[in-house]
This record gives structure tokens, C-alpha cells and sequence, in this order.
């Protein structure tokens, strides 16, 4: 079963799916999937191991920090930019 099928409706092909609990069926073809592949590849472990400090720095600190450029407070920059 497609769990983005969009026969069922726009809210379950977007969100839907992801609110409904999975079958044994699908989480065991989940853990069966193979990816050696994907742990392999160097640019694929980098990303995954530097994505939370990637995403700190891009989502919260520098649009924080581009405001003390325009005299603005800190704090402000984050609450309005960055969050």
C-alpha cells in the first residue's frame, strides 16, 4: 500500500499517513531494507553527521547574528529570524 496515496485525500497524502500507526507488515519490510549502499558513500555519512550542527548554525545562529549587523538585539534576531 503507497503510504502517500492520493486517493485518500490531500490531509492523508501529506500528513495522514505519518499520524497512523504501522502495521507489523510494514515496520519488518522497513528493518529489511538494505542500505549498504548509503553507508558507504562519504558525502552521505557526512551530511548525516553534521546535519544537527549544520542546521543550528544555517536555522539559528547566523540569521541571529546578521541582525547585530543592522543594530539590532541579539535575542531579537533569534526569536524573529531564527525562529
Amino acid at each position: 500500500a503507497d503510504p502517500y496515496d492520493y486517493r485518500r485525500g490531500a490531509t492523508f497524502a501529506y500528513i495522514g499517513w505519518f499520524l497512523q500507526h504501522k502495521t507489523p507488515r510494514a515496520i519488518e519490510s522497513t528493518r529489511s531494507v538494505n542500505i549498504d549502499d548509503l553507508m558507504a558513500d562519504q558525502v552521505v555519512m557526512f551530511q548525516a553527521d553534521v546535519d544537527a550542527w549544520w542546521n543550528l548554525s544555517l536555522c539559528h545562529a547566523i540569521p541571529a547574528f546578521i541582525t547585530l549587523l543592522w543594530g539590532e538585539e541579539l535575542f531579537l534576531g533569534w526569536t524573529i529570524c531564527g525562529c
